[in-house]
């Protein structure tokens, strides 16, 4: 089936992000390299792979492609493409990997931003650590 509109291509897009088996995110993470796809879909695939369970397997597949990855974006992309593909997480190690890849390989526009958004995840991992033993315990009560 042929998108016949930008809006139903960018459905299809964002359908094709949305699995859950490593090997289909795999495969829609090989899409993010397409001279098919038009840049504004290409941009969306891997964070959205990532935000889908997969962070780790978007991880490497951006830092193995970063070049072609980044071809296309500009600057502000640019800055945002990394942090954007761990943003979702709670686990601090992300945002220790994210920021020490940004700083490395990144302007200090870049790594204000991996900042930013390591921040965010490292809040999210302490409430975590904080709130899930209470409602495990509220959980256990109930029964």
């Amino acid at each position: 089936m042929q998108a016949q509109t930008n809006e139903e291509r960018n459905r299809f897009g964002r359908a094709l992000t949305r699995v859950s088996d490593r090997a289909l995110a795999g495969r829609a993470l090989q899409l993010a390299l397409s001279a098919q796809l038009q840049p504004s879909l290409k941009t969306m695939i891997v964070p959205r792979v990532a935000a889908n369970e997969h962070i780790d397997q978007a991880w490497s597949f951006a830092v193995a492609n970063r070049d072609a990855l980044l071809k296309n974006e500009d600057m502000y992309g640019q800055n945002h493409a990394f942090s954007g593909i761990v943003a979702n997480s709670s686990n601090p190690a992300h945002a220790d990997m994210m920021e020490s890849y940004v700083g490395q390989h990144f302007g200090p526009d870049a790594l204000v931003e991996a900042q930013r958004v390591g921040n965010g995840i490292r809040i999210r991992a302490a409430q975590k650590a904080r709130l899930l033993p209470q409602v495990r315990a509220a959980l256990k009560s109930e029964n």
